[in-house]
């Protein structure tokens, strides 16, 4: 089996085989951010039709895909500093990633960004056994991700979320076409037309819900860092089982 190098490195991957299904979030403007807080200001913005995952990906969704992948399992990716997308620009095993040349890699980095520089090997990047992201000029940052194979989910765990790091969600992302939802892509499609707050968008007051109750409930949870999605303890007493999403892919016209 040979390297699998740009468009090659992606073909043939279908993420509708993964059992994930996509909601619709219409073009539009819509309002975000809230008063209160400095970080996140009241605003309106604008959006492209987009569709989003309607659950977050699943050990059942992540094994699916991993299976597509077979052996190649070590991927480059390139960062662009200009508008932070990520390219998929090579994929197969983690000797084959090591031995890809500098040459091979720009060409492939040129066709895409239209961009000139010349270095090393993709395999003089490594430390302490592992391939290491390296730059390439001021605008590009390659990096390689390898995904932790076999993996299949625990008995009964196969819609529970599945947490990687924020590189290898991004690359599994790109793999299959989708990408990870912006923030306010995230808010929009998390509100719509609801109040920022879940009693409502009038100002707060101490009795504006029973804070006697200190019940600890478990709640699913979204970290904002691109990647990370796990459980966590929160002291209110609610029904937070709401869905949230993790995979955005354009809307089809």
């Amino acid at each position: 089996m040979s390297v699998l190098l740009g468009v090659a490195a992606v073909s043939g991957l279908n993420v509708g085989s993964l059992g994930i299904h996509f909601s619709q979030i219409p073009a539009g403007i819509y309002q975000i951010g809230h008063a209160n807080d400095r970080d996140n200001p009241v605003r309106m913005v604008n959006t492209s039709g987009f569709e989003l995952a309607v659950t977050t990906t699943t050990k059942a969704h992540y094994a699916a895909g991993l299976r597509q992948l077979g052996k190649t399992t070590t991927v480059l990716m390139v960062e662009s500093e200009r508008d932070r997308s990520f390219s998929i620009l090579a994929r197969g095993t983690e000797a084959e990633i090591g031995a890809v040349s500098h040459d091979e890699l720009m060409e492939i980095i040129r066709e895409m960004h239209l961009m000139e520089q010349r270095g090393k090997r993709v395999g003089d990047h490594v430390l302490n056994g592992a391939l290491q992201a390296f730059d390439v000029g001021t605008e590009f940052r390659v990096i390689p991700v390898t995904f932790k194979t076999p993996f299949e989910p625990e008995i009964g765990e196969n819609d529970h979320s599945m947490l990687v790091t924020g590189y290898e969600a991004i690359a599994f992302a790109a793999l299959f076409g989708v990408s990870l939802p912006t923030g306010e892509e995230w808010e929009i499609a998390a509100r719509l037309d609801l109040p920022a707050m879940q009693w409502g968008d009038d100002e707060w007051m101490n009795n504006s819900c029973d804070d006697d109750e200190i019940e600890m409930r478990e709640l699913r949870c979204f970290w904002r860092v691109n990647v990370a999605y796990g459980n966590a303890e929160r002291p209110d007493k609610g029904d937070y089982t709401f869905p949230f999403r993790l995979l955005r892919k354009a809307q089809s016209s």
